[in-house]
């Protein structure tokens, strides 16, 4: 009995704070979740409709009908007030217009942070967003952006520094330059599967950008070629994803990274086109290549010992084994072999000893490396 007493006397004084912290508690739980709360007593009963945040998921309506239904009532609530956040999974492929009515009544609202998961590229995201001035984040899977007018002055996003676009369709060349140009604090781009349908050029151009990954050959254009231009003096963190790293590599000239710390590639490259992408990279510490799809007989990597160095700044290698069949797998861990000798050979970076068999070959600058290693000796990564 008196356990029960001082459950209850805990519950009251939690009920006996201000709305305003409790709605900020309230904020870290999903929609559903908080919506329970409405049953503990009278005093919660109508707290969750002013929680400033909706993070919903279609799994946890029964119907496509009272998940518009309850989406739409949220949005009404408190209408004139800021939302802090705009979290949906919206699975259904028929629901185009309500994504995008949603879309431009949280912009209205001065969302900070937008988080859509959509079932189809069908849903048009409205052009206010653009001039979403309180956004920070932006995450967005399965819509398409249309193009803006380009002598709008009002295309401004001056808060918005994360953005990660998946499987998402531009109107034209214009859709995406002006999304990044109005993005004037801009620190994360991430692409991944991005439609080339109506693009023939991503121009990623920002003296903001610290990170940008993108993954996989764009899709949607054919055998099209494309171009990606990058202007970011101030990337440090470069990932790039299968087509598209012989993309970049097939630049010429190619541009120079002095700011970039960190790079990871995977998928189609030849190591000889790597190691002159790396080139323009003067102040690389940190290298992760995954496995190359690439035909051993194309790399060139039996050439590479004639180079020059060109890693000192070189902190940590990693290369990591390649999937594929038993025989191809053998050549190509005979072309891994050369190209772990070449950086042992050219840089002063040693082999991490406690790595253990059939794990990824790690390379590590020691504590003091005054001069190039010469000593250095590769054992069967």
């Amino acid at each position: 009995m008196s356990e029960k007493m001082d459950l209850r006397g805990g519950a009251d004084r939690l009920s006996s704070l201000p709305d305003s912290l409790l709605c900020e508690i309230l904020m870290s739980f999903s929609t559903d979740e908080v919506v329970r709360t409405s049953v503990l007593s009278t005093r919660w009963r109508n707290l969750w409709k002013n929680v400033p945040v909706l993070d919903l998921d279609t799994d946890d309506f029964p119907e496509e009908d009272s998940f518009v239904s309850f989406v739409d009532r949220f949005l009404c609530f408190n209408s004139d007030s800021c939302l802090q956040s705009f979290k949906l999974k919206y699975h259904y492929g028929e629901g185009s217009a309500h994504v995008t009515r949603w879309i431009s009544t949280v912009v209205d609202r001065k969302v900070k942070h937008i988080c859509l998961l959509n079932g189809s590229w069908d849903a048009q995201m409205p052009t206010t967003l653009y001039t979403c001035e309180r956004l920070v984040s932006l995450a967005l899977d399965g819509v398409t952006f249309p193009s803006p007018n380009p002598s709008s002055k009002s295309v401004s996003l001056p808060c918005l520094k994360d953005m990660d676009l998946n499987k998402v369709k531009f109107a034209n060349n214009l859709a995406f330059e002006m999304l990044i140009s109005a993005s004037p604090v801009l620190e994360s781009l991430r692409l991944v599967n991005v439609s080339s349908e109506n693009v023939d050029c991503f121009r990623v151009w920002s003296k903001s950008l610290l990170s940008l990954t993108h993954i996989a050959r764009v899709i949607g254009g054919g055998e099209k070629d494309l171009v990606f231009e990058i202007d970011a003096p101030r990337l440090h963190d470069l990932y790039l994803v299968d087509g598209v790293v012989y993309d970049y590599l097939k630049c010429q000239p190619l541009p120079l990274f002095p700011n970039l710390t960190s790079l990871r590639a995977t998928g189609y490259y030849n190591w000889h086109m790597l190691l002159a992408f790396l080139e323009s990279c003067p102040n690389l510490k940190r290298l992760v290549l995954g496995p190359s799809r690439n035909s051993p007989e194309n790399e060139g990597v039996s050439s590479l010992s004639g180079r020059q160095c060109f890693m000192s700044s070189l902190e940590y290698v990693e290369i990591q084994r390649p999937w594929t069949n038993s025989q191809r797998k053998e050549n190509l861990l005979s072309s891994k072999h050369r190209l772990v000798s070449y950086f042992l050979e050219n840089s002063t970076l040693c082999l991490d000893d406690s790595r253990k068999e059939g794990e990824s070959v790690i390379l590590k600058r020691p504590l003091t490396t005054p001069t190039l290693s010469a000593s250095c000796q590769l054992n069967n990564p």
